[in-house]
């Protein structure tokens, strides 16, 4: 009888921290755009040692010098799409083998009856005590 398989590359710690840092950053923007107390420039609020606000204001910067004006003038929707692009760009290379991973794991292991994550029935696995 032919046997079937398939391989893909297990996303390792570093992608899951790309992807997470890109999702984080999407929610950050995304969760503050729709509330009422929104406007496209509510990254300044955020604290100043955030990685994404140091992101952006490295961009900004980096966007007045080719244009040859000061910071506070680049417009802030197209600071957000190079914000966006340069974070999915990082994690580009991992996002699909990151879900694709995941989707794969929850099919394969996970009761489909249920609407969270938790091993199929049947499924056992042999805990192994540390030593102490």
């Amino acid at each position: 009888m032919a046997q079937h398989g398939m391989r893909m590359a297990k996303p390792d710690k570093e992608d899951f921290e790309k992807v997470s840092s890109f999702l984080k950053a999407a929610d950050s923007i995304w969760d503050d755009k729709w509330s009422l107390r929104c406007s496209e420039d509510a990254w300044e609020d955020w604290d100043d040692d955030d990685e994404d606000k140091i992101f952006i204001l490295k961009i900004q910067n980096e966007l007045a010098e080719d244009e040859g004006i000061n910071p506070d003038e680049v417009d802030n929707r197209i600071l957000m799409y190079e914000f966006f692009k340069r974070k999915f760009r990082q994690a580009e290379c991992s996002w699909r083998r990151v879900v694709w991973g995941g989707e794969i794991v929850i099919e394969a292991a996970c009761d489909p009856t249920l609407d969270y994550c938790d091993f199929m029935p049947g499924i056992v696995f042999n805990h192994v005590e540390p030593e102490q």
